[in-house]
């Protein structure tokens, strides 16, 4: 039976278990034993792998583009994607490599679509290129359902995102922008925590989670902070109460399944945050206002490390 984390603090609580026995629990069903560091890296050692074959094929193409007719080159890069598909339905006792021949596939129809566009001089921008790229392998990745394929797809979606904003949306502004894909990827961090934690329909593993809160705390610090200096766009209104909102179920989630990097990365974005609504006030940036700011994230960050010491602590007993 597996046990977590929260289940054997309990034991250690709520039981006759001695702090020896719930310690070595923790080594046997917590820590990674020696069996299962050889699989991680038998995992790590096959994704470079690919990775290196994808990067070979790329750079293949790009060193002999010239001397290559057009039909090989789309023939080569086509012929990839449906084997990347083969491999995802029928190595079905390898679920590694499943989901690596999966992702292959993804890749080969972004650099599929690159090279039909070199060719033929379709004129595509960026924007339509990523948005075909992510219309034409969402199906796939929804059916192959793996947390690496899923991550692969969110980056593709921020990127498509991204180019919209820079070649379409003029009437947007920064925090606009950052506003939008704040509310994606934290709506998007949501669904897959609470899909991980209440279905079986997609695993869920913290390596896939990490990333994500990152990145929609990234855009909340970053369009939060600009926008404080710009404070007249209605939408920051918006922004700002979305922002508070997921702080709130972040922090309430940290302490109640006891995931220290939500709590840090909350604490620390919002000393920053705090940090530009000062500079905002007093409107200038002397060497008075940098001291006592430096002073802020010092004594901030202390209070902190000091505090995430004693919940670890007390998550121990």
């Amino acid at each position: 039976m597996k046990l977590t984390r929260e289940e054997i603090h309990a034991l250690g609580g709520f039981s006759n278990l001695s702090e020896d026995k719930c310690d070595d629990l923790l080594q046997k069903k917590l820590f990674a034993q020696p069996d299962e560091w050889k699989k991680f890296l038998k995992i790590a050692f096959l994704v470079l792998g690919v990775g290196f074959i994808i990067s070979g094929i790329i750079f293949f193409f790009a060193y002999n583009w010239d001397d290559l007719h057009k039909y090989i080159k789309l023939t080569l890069i086509q012929l990839l994607i449906p084997i990347g598909i083969g491999v995802n339905l029928f190595f079905k006792g390898h679920q590694v490599i499943r989901q690596l021949g999966a992702i292959t596939a993804t890749m080969m129809v972004g650099v599929s679509f690159a090279v039909y566009g070199q060719i033929y001089q379709t004129g595509a921008n960026d924007f339509d290129f990523f948005l075909n790229w992510c219309a034409v392998v969402f199906v796939w990745v929804v059916l192959a359902n793996s947390a690496a394929h899923w991550l692969l797809y969110i980056v593709l979606l921020n990127i498509t995102i991204f180019t919209y904003y820079y070649q379409y949306a003029y009437t947007w502004t920064f925090e606009d922008l950052y506003g939008i894909l704040f509310l994606i990827n934290a709506l998007l961090l949501i669904i897959f925590t609470v899909l991980g934690k209440k279905t079986s329909l997609i695993n869920t593993p913290r390596w896939f989670l990490i990333p994500l809160a990152i990145i929609a705390v990234y855009y909340s610090t970053v369009g939060i902070s600009v926008g404080i200096f710009n404070a007249s766009n209605p939408f920051f209104s918006v922004f700002l109460m979305a922002v508070a909102t997921v702080y709130a179920i972040g922090i309430y989630q940290g302490y109640k399944s006891r995931q220290i990097y939500y709590l840090g990365t909350i604490y620390l974005s919002s000393m920053i945050i705090v940090s530009a609504a000062i500079m905002n006030l007093t409107n200038s940036l002397n060497e008075i206002i940098m001291f006592l700011l430096s002073l802020f994230f010092t004594a901030g960050t202390t209070v902190i490390v000091v505090h995430f010491i004693s919940l670890k602590k007390r998550w121990k007993k």
